[in-house]
């Protein structure tokens, strides 16, 4: 016979909710590791990782090793080759080959923008046969306006050479690229000539910016930090060191005045829309 506990269920404890395991956090890095260390020690570990100086003391001792372990965790995967890279970046366009180009770079823009005042105050037309006789006439009878286009077309020559010699460009292609055009060129072959020098001294910036990029070993995660460009500090992003800013403040007056001569309407537009 069946037994009358039969009809009873067998009690059944309710199952409890599995517990959510948390996940492990990650261990901190960059500017959030840093701020758990005492600013001395910060100090001393950014210094390293950014190229600027060693730790002090002798490599093995335990004060050493305890700035090497906090920098390989304030930027993982960082050693001491990578510091060195750093440090051979830094010396290059704080007082090397680098920042030489950097500085003429600034002075060239200057004197692209001489030569386009003064290629504007030659007053040519669109025929250059016309502009050849009418300088003419105009410098024999003592006005300056084609002496200091001369002058500031030499000036942009001697300047160019030295950004583009250590990029591969010899001085005899400047002079090719100068010799495209002369104090008697149209306003169209003026700006298309001083245009065309824009452009290749952006191309310079951007190698330029590049090569410093990669001397510091950006990674995904970036790194923030100063650069000194001689006259000026300059605050380095996430991103790395852009183009624009190898220029100083006077340099990018100057690129923006030229831009404005060579791009009138783009620059009403803009100026229209800000």
């Amino acid at each position: 016979m069946p037994s009358p506990w039969d009809q009873f269920q067998r009690y059944q404890a309710p199952a409890m909710p599995m517990q959510q395991q948390a996940a492990p956090s990650e261990p901190l890095t960059g500017d959030d590791y840093l701020k758990q260390l005492d600013p001395g020690t910060a100090a001393m570990v950014k210094a390293y990782v950014e190229g600027r100086s060693l730790p002090v003391g002798n490599a093995r001792t335990p004060q050493v090793q305890m700035i090497k372990r906090h920098a390989a965790q304030y930027e993982p995967n960082f050693d001491e080759s990578i510091y060195k890279t750093r440090e051979q970046t830094r010396k290059d366009f704080g007082a090397g080959t680098a920042s030489k180009n950097v500085t003429s770079l600034n002075t060239v823009m200057g004197h692209l923008n001489d030569l386009r005042e003064t290629a504007d105050k030659l007053g040519n037309r669109g025929f250059t046969m016309w502009n050849d006789v009418a300088n003419a006439a105009m410098d024999r009878m003592g006005y300056p306006e084609v002496k200091d286009f001369n002058l500031s077309k030499q000036a942009v020559a001697d300047e160019m050479a030295k950004v583009f010699r250590s990029s591969g460009m010899s001085e005899a292609e400047t002079e090719r690229w100068l010799q495209t055009f002369s104090s008697s060129s149209s306003p169209e072959q003026f700006k298309a000539v001083i245009g065309r020098g824009l452009s290749l001294l952006d191309s310079r910036m951007s190698a330029l910016s590049d090569q410093y990029n990669r001397g510091m070993a950006y990674g995904p995660r970036g790194l923030r930090h100063t650069v000194d460009f001689g006259d000026r500090r300059v605050e380095i992003g996430e991103k790395g060191l852009q183009p624009e800013d190898l220029l100083s403040t006077t340099a990018k007056e100057k690129v923006g005045k030229i831009k404005s001569w060579l791009y009138p309407e783009t620059t009403k537009a803009q100026g229209a829309s800000a």
